[in-house]
């Protein structure tokens, strides 16, 4: 950092409710950073807990503001609305840091770059973390095989890399799935007022928006990590698939920025179902994961396999058991007979 240079306050809000067992772990590493204390607001917006939650959070000096509602991603929206910070990043309850510099690590672009519209960290592999956590985390944006298959990879973006961080450039339609991100308080309220009351809180849309609207440069500050102990098991992993399926895609589909998959695109649908032939082909899955596993030397990444076969299968029977999904397929299936039965009609009639 530039000596004398004032850093830029920044707001951390996090939306918790009866997360007691994981406060001080998550606290701890706030206050251990290098960034000056009072130069940081920790933003607790509580759902309501009947725990211990509000009353560790409170002894760490954070501010409190309470969620009627309950619902995460209102509760993020109140806390972005109510931060006091020049800057605003979101963390959850099961996130840490990973060493005393992260913060300090993620303001550093925005004082060099004074276009920079936000800078992002990364996930960190903790190898006491449970096997699957740890897989996981072995990706930069902790994405399993099927997310990384639709999604753009942060390194399809760089134009320049620093010794520090990388700048990266975003396309319309070629936005890499980021929710940890370091942001100017006034940009993201300006969306959240273009956007309305009735906007529903997805991380991953403020990133697109900015694709759109051509907001360039982001930073990726790869030193700056998070352990993120979302995955502890494979049970836990198989139920946030259902909600991500059912809640965060079907019942959003068409209202958000963000869509992974466009349903008029022949393209895009015919690699995906070659990608589930892929997966359902079991060997070379299973290749991957093994070749994987051998180059980090962690048997962790053994569940690659797992993650490839079962949690593309189990995204797609969550799918079809629901009635838009099933819409869905069809208008998928009706847009690929178009395009392999038609068209050769259509060609040979010219």
């Amino acid at each position: 950092m530039t000596p004398g240079v004032e850093l830029p306050s920044l707001t951390i809000n996090i939306t918790v409710f009866n997360e007691e067992s994981r406060m001080h772990a998550l606290l701890d590493s706030i206050a251990m950073q290098t960034y000056p204390a009072d130069r940081v607001e920790t933003l607790i917006v509580d759902g309501g807990s009947t725990d211990r939650t509000v009353e560790i959070s409170r002894s760490y000096g954070c501010r409190i503001v309470s969620n009627p509602k309950r619902q995460s991603d209102i509760g993020r929206r109140l806390g972005c609305e109510l931060a006091t910070g020049e800057l605003h990043i979101y963390l959850d309850a099961d996130m840490e840091w990973s060493d005393r510099w992260c913060l300090l690590s993620l303001v550093q672009p925005f004082l060099e770059v004074p276009s920079l519209v936000g800078s992002f960290p990364r996930f960190f592999v903790d190898r006491s973390d449970p096997p699957l956590n740890r897989c996981l985390s072995y990706h930069p944006l902790q994405q399993d095989p099927l997310m990384r298959f639709l999604s753009t990879q942060i390194e399809e973006t760089v134009f320049e890399t620093g010794e520090a961080y990388s700048l990266c450039r975003f396309e319309s339609g070629k936005a890499p799935v980021l929710g940890v991100v370091l942001f100017r308080t006034s940009l993201l309220r300006e969306f959240l007022d273009a956007w309305g009351s009735s906007w529903r809180w997805s991380d991953v849309d403020f990133v697109v928006e900015c694709a759109e609207r051509g907001l360039a440069p982001f930073a990726y500050v790869p030193s700056a990590g998070i352990y993120h102990r979302s995955f502890l098991k494979p049970a836990i992993y198989l139920k946030k698939k259902q909600r991500d399926v059912r809640w965060s895609y079907l019942d959003t589909v068409g209202k958000r920025k963000a869509a992974y998959l466009s349903w008029n695109n022949k393209r895009e649908l015919l690699s995906l179902v070659l990608w589930i032939s892929y997966v359902n082909s079991l060997l070379p899955p299973t290749v991957v994961a093994a070749a994987r596993s051998v180059k980090h030397r962690d048997p962790a990444l053994l569940y690659e396999a797992f993650l490839s076969i079962v949690g593309t299968d189990y995204v797609l029977w969550n799918f079809m058991m629901d009635h838009r999904g099933r819409a869905l397929a069809r208008k998928a299936l009706i847009s690929l007979l178009v395009g392999t039965l038609l068209k050769p009609r259509l060609g040979a009639k010219g």
